[in-house]
């Protein structure tokens, strides 16, 4: 008897929710590095996990709108992530998440060099990047460079994991 009035209600409510869904992107973090994670997203904030954390999910909302983010393990001031200029051995995530086009790639163009290994992974089309080794052909090392590899996904909600010393 009160199973259709239950429905009336329910049904409709959960088809409007399904409608006003915000946009977010899961960015999972696996550091094996036992070292600090930091990741920089323009706009959105920055992002931390402690040494001992293997693992950290991340949920932004929205879009990155013309804005890169940057990930490292190691000590941010030599990464440089906090004014682009680094000064010691990183190797850096750089990636964009946005409902229909999605990139990313390893940045290693000097002056940040290789420190530990990097494998990137976009969620929906498991479209990939790794640099194992300071001789990876992978990476980017010079700006405007079109030999390393850049991953593109063209999916809606796209995430991407994060694999530091996998």
């Amino acid at each position: 008897m009160w199973f259709p009035v239950v429905m009336a209600v329910i049904f409709p409510a959960t088809l409007i929710l399904a409608a006003d869904l915000p946009i977010f992107h899961k960015i999972s973090v696996r550091n094996k590095c036992k070292l600090d994670f930091t990741m920089i997203v323009p706009t959105r904030g920055i992002f931390t996990m402690d040494p001992l954390a293997v693992k950290g999910e991340f949920i932004i909302y929205g879009d990155f709108n013309n804005v890169t983010a940057y990930a490292s393990v190691g000590d941010t001031s030599e990464c440089g992530l906090w004014e682009d200029v680094a000064t010691g051995p990183c190797t850096t995530a750089v990636f964009t998440l946005n409902n229909g086009r999605s990139t990313g790639h390893i940045d290693l163009i000097p002056p940040r060099k290789y420190n530990h290994s990097l494998r990137m992974i976009m969620t929906n089309r498991v479209s990939k990047v790794a640099c194992a080794s300071s001789n990876c052909t992978t990476a980017f090392r010079k700006a405007g460079d079109k030999k390393g590899v850049e991953i593109e996904d063209p999916g809606d909600f796209t995430g991407i994991v994060l694999q530091f010393c996998y």
